[in-house]
């Protein structure tokens, strides 16, 4: 009888044991998920701040693009109306 309880020690240090070595895995587990939630987050910062340059330097192209048609849209006019005296005038 007195190897009851040595016995129900024994499998309660065994049953902690085992539920220990279940959390170091499942630690384990969580730091690499943990590390790779990281990494991918370090590459998505590194695309975002690359699709928003791209995407300031394509307003910006715009911007000019807009600009330079706005200019040649007046010398067109411009010229069309000295053309236009032109003719009158012959």
């Amino acid at each position: 009888m007195d190897n009851a309880p040595a016995l129900s020690l024994l499998d309660e240090k065994n049953e902690l044991e085992r539920a220990l070595m279940s959390c170091q895995e499942l630690l384990k587990n969580t730091c690499e998920e943990k590390e790779q939630v990281v990494t991918l987050f370090s590459e998505f910062k590194v695309h975002f701040e690359s699709i928003r340059t791209q995407s300031s330097n394509y307003q910006q192209r715009l911007v000019d693009e807009m600009r330079l048609r706005k200019q040649v849209e007046e010398q067109f006019e411009v010229r069309l109306a000295q053309m236009g005296a032109s003719v009158e005038s012959k």
